[in-house]
């Protein structure tokens, strides 16, 4: 745990320095530039609209930070050779794998956190009011991401860079499209309908934990229901984890 803890606040400082601030400062000036164009409608509507960007922008920024932070985690190390001076020291393979993983999961932390008290700041200055409503909107979104940087890290261990981001990208779009895919699934029969199956299950239904029409409608959200799919991803979570463990221990180095 001493080596994974070491590994994770090595990247975790190698990232600050090199990429977060940067899209941070690319979501203020977006944010900033839409929050412009919306001064025309009414205060009410103006807040919605407000909420709503700030909580998309969180959302595909952080996506495309997820990703692009899961295929440059174990991939360039072993690319490079690198990862040869950890494990002679000896690190075990799961540790620094988690080590990656928790230094990718402390990088969308701060992220989500730094662009959610930006929206906070900037509606309060709008609205006079402070919407912490917001957080558990841009919780669930941190989730998200967190499901979606494991998937490519343990697609990462054995295919290559562009496979594991197509992969971050397909598991993304088809856990929002449960609803659509469950619709399907109704209509279809035979080999169709089995393969509709097998995806339904096996992909977790993140629409479910996007609240962001929740908060923009100001929707009260019940923490029975944030509990459970927060329970719902932290099972996926430790599955893909322990899956991209066992395919990296398997790795030929």
């Amino acid at each position: 745990m001493r080596a994974a803890k070491s590994i994770a606040l090595n990247m975790v400082g190698e990232a600050l320095n090199r990429l977060v601030f940067q899209i941070l400062l690319v979501f203020a000036i977006c944010f900033m530039v839409g929050g412009f164009f919306f001064t025309y409608l009414d205060p009410g509507e103006e807040g919605k609209m407000l909420k709503d960007l700030g909580l998309t922008v969180i959302t595909i920024f952080g996506m495309l930070m997820a990703i692009f932070l899961g295929v440059g985690t174990v991939a360039p190390e072993v690319d490079r050779r690198t990862i040869y001076c950890l494990i002679a020291k000896p690190v075990k393979r799961h540790a620094f794998f988690m080590g990656k993983f928790l230094g990718t999961a402390v990088i969308l932390g701060i992220s989500c956190l730094v662009m959610g008290l930006f929206l906070v700041i900037a509606l309060y200055v709008k609205e006079q009011d402070w919407n912490w409503g917001l957080m558990p909107a841009i919780g669930l979104t941190y989730l998200t991401l967190l499901l979606v940087a494991a998937v490519v890290m343990a697609v990462s261990t054995f295919a290559s860079q562009l496979l594991s981001i197509v992969a971050g990208f397909v598991f993304w779009g088809l856990g929002h499209s449960q609803s659509f895919l469950g619709t399907l699934r109704l209509h279809s029969e035979g080999a169709s309908r089995t393969m509709l199956d097998v995806v339904g299950r096996l992909f977790p239904n993140l629409a479910a934990m996007d609240l962001r029409q929740w908060v923009v409608d100001q929707v009260y959200i019940p923490p029975s229901y944030l509990m459970v799919v927060t329970a719902m991803a932290a099972a996926y979570l430790v599955v893909i984890l322990v899956i991209g463990m066992i395919a990296f221990n398997q790795r030929q180095l």
